[in-house]
Protein backbone atom coordinates (compact mmCIF):
# COMPACT_ATOMS: atom_id res chain seq x y z
CA UNK A 1 0.00 0.00 0.00
CA UNK A 2 2.76 2.40 0.91
CA UNK A 3 4.57 1.70 -2.35
CA UNK A 4 1.38 2.04 -4.39
CA UNK A 5 0.45 5.26 -2.62
CA UNK A 6 3.85 6.79 -3.27
CA UNK A 7 3.76 5.57 -6.85
CA UNK A 8 0.40 7.30 -7.26
CA UNK A 9 1.83 10.42 -5.69
CA UNK A 10 4.79 10.31 -8.03
CA UNK A 11 2.45 9.93 -11.00
CA UNK A 12 0.38 12.88 -9.81
CA UNK A 13 3.49 15.02 -9.29
CA UNK A 14 4.81 13.96 -12.68
CA UNK A 15 1.51 14.94 -14.29
CA UNK A 16 1.56 18.31 -12.54
CA UNK A 17 5.13 18.79 -13.71
CA UNK A 18 4.18 18.13 -17.33
CA UNK A 19 1.25 20.55 -17.10
CA UNK A 20 3.47 23.23 -15.54
CA UNK A 21 6.09 22.63 -18.22
CA UNK A 22 3.66 23.06 -21.08
CA UNK A 23 2.09 26.14 -19.48
CA UNK A 24 5.58 27.63 -19.11
CA UNK A 25 6.36 26.93 -22.77
CA UNK A 26 3.05 28.49 -23.82
CA UNK A 27 3.77 31.55 -21.69
CA UNK A 28 7.26 31.96 -23.14
CA UNK A 29 5.88 31.69 -26.66
CA UNK A 30 3.45 34.50 -25.86
CA UNK A 31 6.16 36.85 -24.73
CA UNK A 32 6.89 39.71 -27.03
CA UNK A 33 9.22 42.70 -27.02
CA UNK A 34 9.06 44.71 -23.82
CA UNK A 35 10.18 48.35 -23.62
CA UNK A 36 11.80 50.28 -20.78
CA UNK A 37 10.88 53.85 -19.85
CA UNK A 38 13.13 55.32 -22.55
CA UNK A 39 11.72 53.03 -25.22
CA UNK A 40 14.59 50.53 -25.57
CA UNK A 41 13.57 46.99 -26.30
CA UNK A 42 14.59 43.37 -25.94
CA UNK A 43 13.08 40.73 -28.14
CA UNK A 44 12.30 37.10 -27.39
CA UNK A 45 12.76 36.38 -31.07
CA UNK A 46 13.20 33.12 -32.94
CA UNK A 47 14.22 32.79 -36.55
CA UNK A 48 11.28 31.51 -38.61
CA UNK A 49 11.62 28.41 -40.72
CA UNK A 50 13.79 29.11 -43.76
CA UNK A 51 15.29 32.29 -42.29
CA UNK A 52 18.00 30.98 -39.99
CA UNK A 53 21.29 32.86 -39.60
CA UNK A 54 22.70 30.42 -42.16
CA UNK A 55 20.06 31.40 -44.73
CA UNK A 56 21.47 32.72 -47.99
CA UNK A 57 19.26 35.83 -47.94
CA UNK A 58 20.45 38.82 -45.90
CA UNK A 59 18.85 42.26 -45.95
CA UNK A 60 20.96 44.74 -47.92
CA UNK A 61 19.77 48.37 -47.78
CA UNK A 62 21.31 49.23 -51.15
CA UNK A 63 19.32 46.44 -52.77
CA UNK A 64 16.26 45.99 -50.53
CA UNK A 65 15.38 49.37 -48.98
CA UNK A 66 12.66 49.97 -51.59
CA UNK A 67 11.48 46.37 -51.79
CA UNK A 68 7.90 46.76 -50.55
CA UNK A 69 7.12 43.10 -51.15
CA UNK A 70 9.45 41.20 -48.82
CA UNK A 71 8.01 37.89 -47.67
CA UNK A 72 6.89 37.36 -44.07
CA UNK A 73 10.03 35.31 -43.43
CA UNK A 74 12.24 38.04 -44.90
CA UNK A 75 10.46 40.68 -42.82
CA UNK A 76 11.14 38.68 -39.68
CA UNK A 77 14.78 38.09 -40.56
CA UNK A 78 15.45 41.70 -41.59
CA UNK A 79 13.53 43.54 -38.84
CA UNK A 80 13.31 41.36 -35.73
CA UNK A 81 12.81 44.24 -33.29
CA UNK A 82 10.34 46.29 -35.33
CA UNK A 83 6.97 44.97 -34.20
CA UNK A 84 7.01 45.76 -30.48
CA UNK A 85 4.13 48.25 -30.60
CA UNK A 86 1.92 45.84 -32.53
CA UNK A 87 2.31 43.01 -30.04
CA UNK A 88 1.95 45.39 -27.10
CA UNK A 89 -1.47 46.52 -28.38
CA UNK A 90 -2.56 42.93 -28.98
CA UNK A 91 -1.32 41.74 -25.59
CA UNK A 92 -3.19 44.54 -23.83
CA UNK A 93 -6.47 43.35 -25.31
CA UNK A 94 -5.71 39.73 -24.41
CA UNK A 95 -4.80 40.77 -20.87
CA UNK A 96 -8.27 42.30 -20.48
CA UNK A 97 -9.96 39.37 -22.22
CA UNK A 98 -11.32 41.77 -24.84
CA UNK A 99 -11.84 41.53 -28.56
CA UNK A 100 -12.59 44.33 -31.03
CA UNK A 101 -16.32 44.52 -31.77
CA UNK A 102 -18.35 46.25 -34.47
CA UNK A 103 -19.26 49.15 -32.18
CA UNK A 104 -15.57 49.72 -31.40
CA UNK A 105 -14.84 50.59 -35.02
CA UNK A 106 -17.99 52.60 -35.75
CA UNK A 107 -17.30 56.33 -35.88
CA UNK A 108 -18.87 58.41 -33.15
CA UNK A 109 -22.11 60.20 -33.83
CA UNK A 110 -21.65 63.96 -33.49
CA UNK A 111 -23.44 63.96 -30.17
CA UNK A 112 -21.25 61.12 -28.87
CA UNK A 113 -17.92 62.78 -29.45
CA UNK A 114 -16.19 63.76 -26.25
CA UNK A 115 -13.94 66.82 -26.36
CA UNK A 116 -12.37 67.95 -29.64
CA UNK A 117 -13.78 66.41 -32.86
CA UNK A 118 -11.20 64.27 -34.62
CA UNK A 119 -10.51 63.76 -38.30
CA UNK A 120 -11.16 60.02 -38.53
CA UNK A 121 -11.80 57.42 -41.21
CA UNK A 122 -13.62 54.12 -40.86
CA UNK A 123 -11.67 51.74 -43.09
CA UNK A 124 -12.46 48.26 -44.39
CA UNK A 125 -10.02 45.76 -45.88
CA UNK A 126 -12.01 43.01 -47.55
CA UNK A 127 -10.89 40.33 -49.99
CA UNK A 128 -7.70 42.24 -50.75
CA UNK A 129 -9.43 45.55 -51.52
CA UNK A 130 -9.34 48.71 -49.38
CA UNK A 131 -12.51 50.73 -48.74
CA UNK A 132 -13.27 53.92 -46.84
CA UNK A 133 -16.66 53.47 -45.18
CA UNK A 134 -17.03 56.93 -43.70
CA UNK A 135 -15.16 59.93 -42.36
CA UNK A 136 -15.62 62.48 -39.60
CA UNK A 137 -14.23 65.93 -40.23
CA UNK A 138 -12.20 67.24 -37.30
CA UNK A 139 -11.10 70.64 -36.08
CA UNK A 140 -8.13 70.54 -38.46
CA UNK A 141 -8.44 69.60 -42.17
CA UNK A 142 -6.16 66.57 -42.15
CA UNK A 143 -7.45 64.95 -45.33
CA UNK A 144 -3.97 64.88 -46.90
CA UNK A 145 -2.61 63.09 -43.82
CA UNK A 146 -5.31 60.45 -43.96
CA UNK A 147 -4.77 59.91 -47.69
CA UNK A 148 -0.97 59.69 -47.26
CA UNK A 149 -1.26 57.22 -44.39
CA UNK A 150 -3.66 54.99 -46.30
CA UNK A 151 -1.59 55.28 -49.48
CA UNK A 152 1.42 54.03 -47.55
CA UNK A 153 -0.67 51.07 -46.39
CA UNK A 154 -2.12 50.47 -49.87
CA UNK A 155 1.38 50.34 -51.34
CA UNK A 156 2.37 47.72 -48.76
CA UNK A 157 -0.71 45.71 -49.74
CA UNK A 158 -0.34 45.74 -53.50
CA UNK A 159 3.31 44.66 -53.25
CA UNK A 160 2.07 41.23 -52.16
CA UNK A 161 1.74 38.54 -54.83
CA UNK A 162 -1.77 37.72 -53.58
CA UNK A 163 -3.66 40.45 -51.73
CA UNK A 164 -6.29 37.98 -50.54
CA UNK A 165 -3.76 36.52 -48.13
CA UNK A 166 -4.46 39.53 -45.92
CA UNK A 167 -7.33 39.03 -43.45
CA UNK A 168 -10.57 40.99 -43.62
CA UNK A 169 -10.48 43.78 -41.01
CA UNK A 170 -12.18 47.03 -40.06
CA UNK A 171 -10.42 49.81 -38.19
CA UNK A 172 -10.65 53.51 -37.44
CA UNK A 173 -7.75 55.74 -38.47
CA UNK A 174 -7.29 58.93 -36.46
CA UNK A 175 -5.44 61.42 -38.67
CA UNK A 176 -4.89 64.14 -36.05
CA UNK A 177 -1.68 64.73 -34.12
CA UNK A 178 -3.10 62.62 -31.30
CA UNK A 179 -6.27 60.81 -30.32
CA UNK A 180 -6.55 62.30 -26.83
CA UNK A 181 -4.38 63.87 -24.18
CA UNK A 182 -4.53 62.66 -20.57
CA UNK A 183 -6.42 65.82 -19.55
CA UNK A 184 -9.06 65.47 -22.30
CA UNK A 185 -12.37 63.58 -22.32
CA UNK A 186 -12.08 60.27 -24.12
CA UNK A 187 -8.48 59.58 -23.13
CA UNK A 188 -7.76 55.82 -23.00
CA UNK A 189 -11.48 55.18 -23.43
CA UNK A 190 -11.02 51.57 -24.47
CA UNK A 191 -11.89 52.18 -28.13
CA UNK A 192 -9.04 50.88 -30.33
CA UNK A 193 -7.81 53.38 -32.90
CA UNK A 194 -5.03 53.40 -35.47
CA UNK A 195 -2.97 56.54 -34.96
CA UNK A 196 0.44 57.97 -35.82
CA UNK A 197 1.36 57.79 -32.14
CA UNK A 198 -0.02 57.23 -28.68
CA UNK A 199 0.50 58.76 -25.27
CA UNK A 200 2.64 56.51 -23.09
CA UNK A 201 -0.30 56.09 -20.67
CA UNK A 202 -2.77 55.12 -23.40
CA UNK A 203 -2.58 51.34 -23.96
CA UNK A 204 -5.55 51.09 -26.37
CA UNK A 205 -4.16 52.88 -29.43
CA UNK A 206 -2.52 50.89 -32.23
CA UNK A 207 0.45 52.86 -33.58
CA UNK A 208 1.04 52.82 -37.32
CA UNK A 209 3.80 54.53 -39.34
CA UNK A 210 2.88 58.17 -39.80
CA UNK A 211 1.89 59.79 -43.09
CA UNK A 212 5.50 60.95 -43.63
CA UNK A 213 6.29 57.44 -44.85
CA UNK A 214 4.38 58.39 -48.00
CA UNK A 215 4.91 62.15 -48.16
CA UNK A 216 4.95 65.32 -46.11
CA UNK A 217 3.64 68.46 -47.77
CA UNK A 218 6.49 70.70 -46.72
CA UNK A 219 9.20 72.55 -48.63
CA UNK A 220 12.23 70.36 -49.09
CA UNK A 221 10.66 67.05 -48.03
CA UNK A 222 7.88 65.81 -50.37
CA UNK A 223 7.94 62.00 -50.62
CA UNK A 224 9.92 59.99 -48.09
CA UNK A 225 11.60 57.87 -50.75
CA UNK A 226 12.62 61.04 -52.59
CA UNK A 227 14.01 62.54 -49.38
CA UNK A 228 16.18 59.49 -48.80
CA UNK A 229 17.37 59.56 -52.41
CA UNK A 230 18.21 63.29 -52.16
CA UNK A 231 20.25 62.74 -49.02
CA UNK A 232 22.22 59.98 -50.73
CA UNK A 233 22.74 62.11 -53.85
CA UNK A 234 24.06 65.07 -51.86
CA UNK A 235 26.43 62.80 -49.95
CA UNK A 236 27.86 61.39 -53.19
CA UNK A 237 28.17 64.87 -54.70
CA UNK A 238 30.21 66.40 -51.91
CA UNK A 239 32.35 63.27 -51.51
CA UNK A 240 33.18 63.54 -55.24
CA UNK A 241 34.51 67.04 -54.61
CA UNK A 242 37.26 65.72 -52.37
CA UNK A 243 35.44 65.70 -49.06
CA UNK A 244 35.94 62.60 -46.97
CA UNK A 245 32.33 62.58 -45.94
CA UNK A 246 30.84 61.17 -42.78
CA UNK A 247 31.13 62.33 -39.22
CA UNK A 248 34.50 64.11 -39.36
CA UNK A 249 33.37 66.58 -42.02
CA UNK A 250 30.36 67.74 -40.03
CA UNK A 251 30.22 70.94 -38.02
CA UNK A 252 30.59 70.25 -34.26
CA UNK A 253 27.34 72.01 -33.38
CA UNK A 254 23.87 71.12 -32.15
CA UNK A 255 21.31 72.03 -34.82
CA UNK A 256 17.58 72.68 -34.38
CA UNK A 257 14.91 74.72 -36.13
CA UNK A 258 11.25 74.68 -35.25
CA UNK A 259 8.04 76.50 -34.58
CA UNK A 260 7.63 77.89 -31.08
CA UNK A 261 3.85 77.57 -31.36
CA UNK A 262 3.95 73.78 -30.83
CA UNK A 263 5.17 72.21 -27.62
CA UNK A 264 5.98 75.68 -26.37
CA UNK A 265 7.45 74.81 -22.97
CA UNK A 266 9.72 72.10 -24.42
CA UNK A 267 10.99 74.25 -27.26
CA UNK A 268 11.49 77.41 -25.24
CA UNK A 269 13.44 75.33 -22.72
CA UNK A 270 15.68 74.01 -25.50
CA UNK A 271 16.34 77.47 -26.95
CA UNK A 272 17.12 78.84 -23.47
CA UNK A 273 19.42 75.92 -22.60
CA UNK A 274 21.40 76.38 -25.83
CA UNK A 275 21.53 80.17 -25.79
CA UNK A 276 25.01 81.68 -26.30
CA UNK A 277 26.70 78.28 -26.16
CA UNK A 278 29.64 77.84 -28.57
CA UNK A 279 28.22 74.52 -29.79
CA UNK A 280 24.74 75.88 -30.48
CA UNK A 281 23.01 76.32 -33.84
CA UNK A 282 19.60 76.27 -32.15
CA UNK A 283 17.00 78.87 -33.09
CA UNK A 284 13.31 79.24 -33.83
CA UNK A 285 11.71 79.64 -37.22
CA UNK A 286 9.93 82.90 -37.92
CA UNK A 287 6.43 82.18 -39.16
CA UNK A 288 4.13 84.84 -40.61
CA UNK A 289 1.00 82.76 -41.04
CA UNK A 290 -1.24 85.31 -42.74
CA UNK A 291 1.38 85.77 -45.49
CA UNK A 292 2.41 82.11 -45.66
CA UNK A 293 6.01 83.03 -44.88
CA UNK A 294 8.61 81.03 -42.96
CA UNK A 295 12.06 82.46 -42.35
CA UNK A 296 15.16 80.90 -40.77
CA UNK A 297 14.27 77.52 -42.26
CA UNK A 298 16.58 74.61 -43.02
CA UNK A 299 15.77 72.15 -45.76
CA UNK A 300 15.31 68.79 -44.01
CA UNK A 301 18.18 67.29 -46.01
CA UNK A 302 20.45 70.10 -44.75
CA UNK A 303 20.35 68.49 -41.35
CA UNK A 304 21.98 65.40 -42.87
CA UNK A 305 24.53 66.44 -45.49
CA UNK A 306 26.75 69.33 -46.52
CA UNK A 307 25.02 71.19 -49.32
CA UNK A 308 24.11 74.55 -50.83
CA UNK A 309 20.38 74.27 -51.09
CA UNK A 310 17.88 76.32 -52.98
CA UNK A 311 14.91 76.77 -50.68
CA UNK A 312 11.91 78.44 -52.29
CA UNK A 313 10.02 80.75 -49.96
CA UNK A 314 7.05 83.02 -50.70
CA UNK A 315 7.82 86.71 -50.95
CA UNK A 316 7.17 89.05 -48.05
CA UNK A 317 8.55 92.02 -46.17
CA UNK A 318 11.56 90.00 -44.97
CA UNK A 319 12.61 89.14 -48.55
CA UNK A 320 13.27 92.52 -50.09
CA UNK A 321 14.50 91.07 -53.38
CA UNK A 322 11.15 89.47 -54.23
CA UNK A 323 9.69 90.67 -57.49
CA UNK A 324 6.17 90.67 -56.07
CA UNK A 325 6.41 91.35 -52.34
CA UNK A 326 2.78 92.30 -51.96
CA UNK A 327 0.73 89.26 -52.93
CA UNK A 328 1.09 85.71 -51.78
CA UNK A 329 -0.65 84.27 -54.85
CA UNK A 330 1.65 86.17 -57.18
CA UNK A 331 4.70 85.27 -55.14
CA UNK A 332 3.98 81.58 -55.62
CA UNK A 333 4.40 82.15 -59.37
CA UNK A 334 7.34 84.55 -59.08
CA UNK A 335 9.24 83.67 -55.96
CA UNK A 336 12.88 84.37 -55.34
CA UNK A 337 15.15 81.50 -54.36
CA UNK A 338 16.85 82.02 -51.04
CA UNK A 339 20.25 80.31 -50.96
CA UNK A 340 21.17 78.83 -47.60
CA UNK A 341 24.64 77.43 -47.21
CA UNK A 342 24.60 75.20 -44.19
CA UNK A 343 27.26 72.81 -43.02
CA UNK A 344 25.55 69.86 -41.42
CA UNK A 345 25.79 69.36 -37.70
CA UNK A 346 27.28 66.50 -35.72
CA UNK A 347 24.47 66.81 -33.17
CA UNK A 348 20.72 67.14 -33.75
CA UNK A 349 18.14 68.15 -31.14
CA UNK A 350 14.64 66.71 -31.28
CA UNK A 351 11.55 67.90 -29.42
CA UNK A 352 7.95 66.81 -29.27
CA UNK A 353 5.25 69.14 -30.58
CA UNK A 354 1.50 68.94 -29.97
CA UNK A 355 2.23 65.25 -29.39
CA UNK A 356 4.98 63.33 -31.16
CA UNK A 357 6.96 65.13 -33.84
CA UNK A 358 7.24 63.49 -37.25
CA UNK A 359 10.65 65.10 -37.77
CA UNK A 360 12.51 62.36 -35.93
CA UNK A 361 12.09 59.85 -38.78
CA UNK A 362 14.02 62.27 -41.00
CA UNK A 363 16.72 63.04 -38.45
CA UNK A 364 17.34 59.32 -37.95
CA UNK A 365 18.27 59.14 -41.63
CA UNK A 366 21.29 61.30 -40.79
CA UNK A 367 24.51 59.83 -39.50
CA UNK A 368 24.57 62.33 -36.62
CA UNK A 369 23.96 62.11 -32.87
CA UNK A 370 20.33 62.84 -31.89
CA UNK A 371 19.72 64.40 -28.48
CA UNK A 372 16.16 63.55 -27.44
CA UNK A 373 14.36 64.63 -24.28
CA UNK A 374 12.31 62.24 -22.16
CA UNK A 375 9.24 61.47 -24.22
CA UNK A 376 5.53 61.27 -23.42
CA UNK A 377 4.47 60.07 -26.88
CA UNK A 378 5.32 56.85 -28.71
CA UNK A 379 5.75 56.37 -32.47
CA UNK A 380 6.00 52.99 -34.16
CA UNK A 381 9.82 52.82 -34.11
CA UNK A 382 10.42 54.32 -30.65
CA UNK A 383 10.90 50.93 -28.92
CA UNK A 384 14.11 50.68 -30.97
CA UNK A 385 15.60 53.84 -29.42
CA UNK A 386 18.53 52.82 -27.21
CA UNK A 387 19.84 55.48 -24.76
CA UNK A 388 22.82 53.39 -23.63
CA UNK A 389 24.74 50.21 -24.24
CA UNK A 390 26.82 48.91 -27.16
CA UNK A 391 24.07 49.81 -29.66
CA UNK A 392 23.26 53.25 -28.26
CA UNK A 393 21.59 55.33 -30.97
CA UNK A 394 20.73 58.60 -29.25
CA UNK A 395 21.54 60.63 -26.15
CA UNK A 396 18.74 60.98 -23.60
CA UNK A 397 18.23 64.43 -22.08
CA UNK A 398 15.89 65.55 -19.31
CA UNK A 399 12.51 66.78 -20.47
CA UNK A 400 13.29 70.37 -19.44
CA UNK A 401 16.72 70.26 -21.17
CA UNK A 402 18.38 71.26 -17.89
CA UNK A 403 21.25 68.79 -18.42
CA UNK A 404 21.84 69.68 -22.09
CA UNK A 405 25.15 71.45 -21.41
CA UNK A 406 26.42 68.43 -19.46
CA UNK A 407 25.46 66.01 -22.25
CA UNK A 408 27.15 68.17 -24.87
CA UNK A 409 30.28 68.43 -22.74
CA UNK A 410 30.43 64.63 -22.50
CA UNK A 411 30.02 64.22 -26.25
CA UNK A 412 32.65 66.81 -27.11
CA UNK A 413 35.14 65.21 -24.73
CA UNK A 414 34.59 61.76 -26.27
CA UNK A 415 34.49 62.04 -30.08
CA UNK A 416 35.01 58.29 -30.45
CA UNK A 417 31.80 57.60 -28.51
CA UNK A 418 29.91 60.26 -30.45
CA UNK A 419 31.10 58.85 -33.76
CA UNK A 420 30.03 55.35 -32.71
CA UNK A 421 26.53 56.57 -31.78
CA UNK A 422 26.21 58.32 -35.14
CA UNK A 423 27.19 55.16 -36.99
CA UNK A 424 24.62 53.15 -35.04
CA UNK A 425 21.94 55.66 -36.10
CA UNK A 426 22.83 55.16 -39.75
CA UNK A 427 23.09 51.39 -39.51
CA UNK A 428 19.95 50.80 -37.43
CA UNK A 429 17.53 53.36 -38.82
CA UNK A 430 18.62 54.77 -42.20
CA UNK A 431 19.81 51.38 -43.45
CA UNK A 432 17.27 49.12 -41.75
CA UNK A 433 14.32 50.00 -39.51
CA UNK A 434 13.25 53.25 -41.22
CA UNK A 435 13.57 52.00 -44.78
CA UNK A 436 10.35 51.97 -46.83
CA UNK A 437 10.67 48.17 -46.96
CA UNK A 438 10.55 48.01 -43.15
CA UNK A 439 7.41 50.15 -42.98
CA UNK A 440 5.66 47.90 -45.53
CA UNK A 441 6.51 44.87 -43.36
CA UNK A 442 5.21 46.67 -40.27
CA UNK A 443 1.90 47.62 -41.88
CA UNK A 444 1.15 44.10 -43.12
CA UNK A 445 2.10 42.63 -39.75
CA UNK A 446 -0.12 45.16 -38.00
CA UNK A 447 -3.15 44.02 -39.99
CA UNK A 448 -2.52 40.30 -39.50
CA UNK A 449 -2.03 40.67 -35.72
CA UNK A 450 -5.00 43.04 -35.39
CA UNK A 451 -7.20 40.42 -37.07
CA UNK A 452 -6.38 37.90 -34.32
CA UNK A 453 -8.20 40.07 -31.75
CA UNK A 454 -11.05 41.18 -34.01
CA UNK A 455 -14.22 39.62 -32.66
CA UNK A 456 -16.38 39.76 -35.81
CA UNK A 457 -16.18 39.04 -39.52
CA UNK A 458 -16.34 42.27 -41.57
CA UNK A 459 -19.09 42.54 -44.18
CA UNK A 460 -18.50 43.81 -47.70
CA UNK A 461 -22.24 44.52 -48.26
CA UNK A 462 -25.29 45.46 -46.25
CA UNK A 463 -29.06 45.27 -46.70
CA UNK A 464 -31.02 48.48 -46.11
CA UNK A 465 -34.05 46.80 -44.55
CA UNK A 466 -34.06 42.99 -44.30
CA UNK A 467 -37.68 43.10 -43.01
CA UNK A 468 -39.03 45.15 -45.91
CA UNK A 469 -42.03 43.79 -47.85
CA UNK A 470 -41.76 43.21 -51.58
CA UNK A 471 -44.46 45.75 -52.42
CA UNK A 472 -44.18 49.56 -52.41
CA UNK A 473 -40.47 49.57 -53.21
CA UNK A 474 -39.59 47.06 -50.54
CA UNK A 475 -37.67 44.98 -53.04
CA UNK A 476 -35.15 47.76 -53.47
CA UNK A 477 -34.63 47.98 -49.73
CA UNK A 478 -33.84 44.28 -49.54
CA UNK A 479 -31.07 44.44 -52.13
CA UNK A 480 -27.45 44.06 -51.02
CA UNK A 481 -25.37 47.22 -51.34
CA UNK A 482 -21.61 47.54 -51.11
CA UNK A 483 -20.32 49.40 -48.09
CA UNK A 484 -18.28 52.56 -48.55
CA UNK A 485 -16.12 53.54 -51.51
CA UNK A 486 -12.94 51.94 -52.79
CA UNK A 487 -9.70 53.65 -51.88
CA UNK A 488 -8.82 54.51 -55.53
CA UNK A 489 -12.19 56.27 -55.84
CA UNK A 490 -11.65 58.01 -52.52
CA UNK A 491 -8.43 59.46 -53.96
CA UNK A 492 -10.13 60.77 -57.11
CA UNK A 493 -13.80 61.37 -56.23
CA UNK A 494 -16.55 62.54 -58.52
CA UNK A 495 -16.97 66.36 -58.62
CA UNK A 496 -20.39 66.20 -56.93
CA UNK A 497 -19.11 64.24 -53.91
CA UNK A 498 -16.92 65.19 -50.97
CA UNK A 499 -13.82 62.95 -50.89
CA UNK A 500 -15.84 60.22 -52.59
CA UNK A 501 -18.93 60.43 -50.36
CA UNK A 502 -22.35 61.53 -51.58
CA UNK A 503 -24.60 63.81 -49.59
CA UNK A 504 -26.76 60.98 -48.23
CA UNK A 505 -23.89 58.77 -47.17
CA UNK A 506 -24.09 59.71 -43.49
CA UNK A 507 -27.59 58.25 -43.26
CA UNK A 508 -26.48 55.18 -45.19
CA UNK A 509 -23.51 54.73 -42.87
CA UNK A 510 -25.70 54.85 -39.81
CA UNK A 511 -28.00 52.28 -41.44
CA UNK A 512 -25.01 49.99 -41.96
CA UNK A 513 -23.99 50.24 -38.33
Amino acid sequence: MWFKSNRDNRMILLGIGFVAFFFTIAHLRSLRIRSNEYGSSKSQWRYPKGSSPQSSWVFDANRDALNYGLSDEQCDAAFPGLYAEIYRARDHLLKHNKTIGRKDVHLYHDEQRAGRPHYELHVLLHDGELYVLHQNDGVWPHHYRAVAGLANFYRAMVAMPDLRRLPNVEFVLNADDYYARPDEPGFADGRPRFSWNRHKDDPWTWVMPDFGGWMFSDDGVQSYAQFRADVGLVEREYMAKGKRGGWDDKTPKLAWRGSMGLGESLRHALVDAAKDKPWSDVSAMEIIADQNIRNNVLDMADFCRYKVSSLALPCGKHLATCSNPGGVAGSRRKRERLLIEHTLAQYLAHTEGLSWSGRLRYLMNCESVPLIHEREWVAHFYPLLQPSGPHQNHVAVKRDWSDLADRMRELESSPTRARRIAREVGAQFRDRYLTPAAEACYLRRMITVYATVQGFEPRSHYVVDPEAKEGDGGGEKKKRRRRGVSFPYYLTPAPYSKFGFLAGDKERYEAEG
